[in-house]
């Protein structure tokens, strides 16, 4: 490696403040956000933490004091809600703390 090549930790803090982490596992638990979270704090801070809306509250906790924005999914995975069923889980992920929507259309 050159001295003006970059490393894997120098480039990596480049990159993770631009990306989301996320976690849409069937399986998820608050315990799994958490540590996901907090692997987050130890390695270095994305831009958003991805998560199921029954998970912001946990991930809004874990995160709290930093600037890691709250990014959840609606109308997930295939898109085959109708509507209003899209707008009132719309506005529940919201309520509940959500910074950003990924919305299937």
């Amino acid at each position: 490696m050159s001295a003006t090549e970059p490393s894997l930790r120098e480039l990596a803090a480049r990159v993770l403040p631009l990306i989301d982490l996320t976690s849409l596992g069937e399986d998820d638990t608050p315990a799994h956000i958490q540590a996901m979270c907090a692997r987050a704090r130890e390695h270095g801070l994305p831009a958003a933490v991805c998560v199921y809306p029954e998970h912001i509250t946990t991930a809004r906790r874990a995160l709290a004091g930093t600037q890691v924005r709250i990014a959840t999914v609606v109308n997930f995975p295939d898109g085959g809600s109708d509507p209003a069923r899209v707008e009132r889980e719309t506005r529940r992920a919201l309520a509940a703390g959500a910074d950003e929507i990924d919305l299937v259309l």
